[in-house]
């Protein structure tokens, strides 16, 4: 199969008056069974991570986009509907902190089937959020009109057949002042690809 790439990129959004302050990251993921008639079929999974307590709700539903990978047009736009959610928190947090911060999330789950037709070029899922955090200092001063999108590459004929990689870890985070830190964005792919990673 062919190697699997997941990116997310950070996108600038200019909507004016919004408040970003509840959105911590997200993911797309799917796994891929044989269709009919020339289509494939694919489990989708678009995973949000918002901050307890900001009064927000996801959107609901969302809009996944599916985009060409060869030409990137746009194939069609998808409303889904939210799934579930979770509530993840921290409860013993590193004794570092005397006074430790709530650190809570709760996580959204968008699963949707998707049948495309075989091509060789292969697709692109993607979906944007225009709420992100409070708080990102190493932006421009308009920070609060930043967004993400997030995204998952299908590849295309023979290798359509094919499982995205999934980020394992929780998002569940607390760092200390001049301790050292390290977090893995270690991931997992069901049909062993190699995984490539970058940064932006």
């Amino acid at each position: 199969m062919k190697k699997v790439l997941f990116f997310f990129t950070l996108l600038l959004c200019f909507v004016p008056k919004v408040k970003a302050d509840h959105i911590t990251g997200g993911e797309i993921y799917y796994t891929s069974s044989a269709g009919a008639n020339g289509t494939n079929t694919y489990n989708v999974t678009f995973k949000l991570f918002m901050r307890c307590n900001s009064g927000r709700q996801f959107n609901n539903p969302t809009v996944v986009s599916v985009f060409d990978k060869g030409t990137n047009q746009r194939v069609t736009d998808i409303n889904v509907n939210l799934t579930s959610s979770e509530t993840i928190q921290i409860t013993s947090p590193d004794p570092c902190i005397t006074d430790p911060p709530n650190v809570c999330y709760v996580v959204g789950y968008y699963n949707f089937v998707l049948n495309l037709p075989a091509t060789a070029n292969g697709y692109i899922l993607s979906s944007q959020v225009n709420y992100r955090i409070q708080g990102i200092s190493n932006f421009q001063s308009f920070y609060s009109n930043v967004g993400a999108t997030y995204a998952a590459e299908i590849p295309g004929t023979p290798s359509a057949q094919n499982n995205s990689a999934q980020f394992t870890g929780s998002d569940l985070v607390v760092v200390c002042s001049n301790n050292k830190f390290s977090y893995s964005f270690g991931a997992t792919d069901k049909d062993g690809d190699q995984l490539r990673y970058s940064f932006c």
